[in-house]
């Protein structure tokens, strides 16, 4: 199963991964704990990872809140770990002092070509900076599913003009590690409604490039 809950300011697609009544990993969890309770109790699961595409305050918000519920371990890529522990990095300051984030450092750090492994998805993580440092997409050739975070959308692609961002590796990224992926490939966003890879060279980058 792929079942997904949007949560917080900025709608937020929070993710739960892996199999009814087994195991699972929780991508995203960006806000509204209570309301990601609901979805793994629902689905009567035992998440083991809590994963953030990246370190912006909207993906990891209820990290904490989610790692006590679970017990699960928090992974993020090594180059956003900051974004956790800095207000300033994770850009919740943009929401003034009353609501900054200030998490724990996280017991799992990813990098490129590391595997995630839930029922019988096996995810490669790609490490696709641009919209941060650490931003990362998490791909499944067997069952062709990418979930992108906000490195690109059904109608667009992430955000460059916030502090440690890059337009230029950005671009680099999905050139090198989206682009050429199978035209069938699922993509799951950090926003919006799903795609494909087909659709969004179509719907996005044709126009872009």
């Amino acid at each position: 199963m792929i079942i997904s809950t949007t949560v917080g300011v900025n709608f937020t697609n929070c993710y739960l991964i892996g199999k009814k009544n087994s195991k699972a990993v929780l991508i995203d969890p960006g806000d509204q704990p209570n309301k990601i309770k609901d979805m793994i109790n629902e689905n009567n699961v035992k998440v083991k990872k809590i994963i953030n595409t990246h370190g912006h305050f909207d993906h990891i918000s209820a990290n904490t809140d989610m790692k006590k519920y679970t017990e699960a371990v928090v992974c993020i890529h090594q180059n956003d770990q900051a974004s956790l522990t800095d207000p300033n990095k994770n850009l919740s300051t943009l929401l003034g002092e009353d609501n900054s984030v200030n998490l724990e450092s996280p017991e799992c750090l990813l990098k490129e070509g590391n595997l995630i492994e839930v029922a019988h998805y096996s995810f490669e993580i790609l490490h696709t900076p641009g919209h941060s440092p650490g931003s990362i997409c998490l791909y499944d050739k067997k069952n062709s599913v990418l979930i992108s975070g906000d490195t690109i959308f059904s109608m667009g692609v992430g955000r460059t003009d916030f502090p440690n961002c890059s337009q230029e590796e950005l671009i680099s990224s999905i050139e090198n590690k989206i682009i050429n992926l199978p035209e069938d490939t699922v993509v799951y966003p950090g926003h919006g409604e799903k795609t494909t890879i087909g659709r969004f060279k179509v719907d996005v980058w044709e126009k872009l490039i």
